[in-house]
């Protein structure tokens, strides 16, 4: 455990360290040779290390990108080899069910706007689902999109204006200017899973 988490509650820790067993092995997957078996199917190793950014964001190997994410007894991790791909990220979120939970993102993560979207949807999806998928994919976005931006920013840079049950995505808009790739008016689509009961997972690479 590195000391900033060592110090933290076993909650914290625990999540962390499955966080980055998860992502151990998914560059390890990746990485296909002989060193690869070794560290994916051997005793625990520090190796490939994941280390810990000035913003908490994950460090990958040289010539790797990833994300990593844990929510309430889940842990899970992402690793593709830098390329065509600049940025990957992915969430999953337990659906939203406390009422003092609810109104803390309609308050702080969408707009008058979404909401009117989300309310417009016509399908036999609960609201609470909705809005925790539109939660989940911004925190995808973030993941994916950080390090091009270079800078932390929040749910209003961008703004849900589609959400597709069908092909299971949703589709959302730059509203602030976040650097040369990601610039106002700039567009793209996050997937989305319901991967069990009360459970969602939402991706996007670029």
């Amino acid at each position: 455990m590195p000391p900033e988490i060592a110090r933290s509650a076993p909650r914290r820790k625990e999540e962390f360290f499955h966080g980055r067993i998860a992502a151990r092995y998914a560059v390890a997957t990746n990485r296909r040779d002989d060193e690869c078996a070794t560290t994916l199917f051997g005793p625990y190793s520090a190796e490939p290390v994941i280390g810990i950014g000035p913003h908490r964001e994950p460090l990958w190997p040289e010539g790797f990108i990833g994300s990593i994410t844990h929510c309430l007894g889940v842990a899970a991790a992402i690793a593709v080899p830098e390329g065509p791909q600049r940025g990957v990220g992915i969430d999953i979120e337990h659906v939203v069910a406390k009422p003092d939970a609810i109104a803390a993102l309609l308050h702080v993560v969408i707009d008058a706007t979404e909401l009117e979207c989300l309310r417009a949807v016509t399908t036999a999806w609960p609201f609470e689902l909705l809005l925790t998928l539109v939660f989940s994919a911004k925190e995808s976005f973030y993941k994916a999109a950080f390090a091009a931006v270079g800078r932390v920013f929040g749910f209003e840079a961008v703004r849900l204006h589609l959400i597709d049950a069908q092909r299971e995505v949703l589709g959302f808009i730059v509203a602030q200017p976040l650097g040369a790739v990601f610039s106002k008016g700039y567009s793209f689509e996050v997937k989305f899973a319901v991967t069990a009961p009360g459970t969602v997972l939402t991706s996007f690479i670029w």
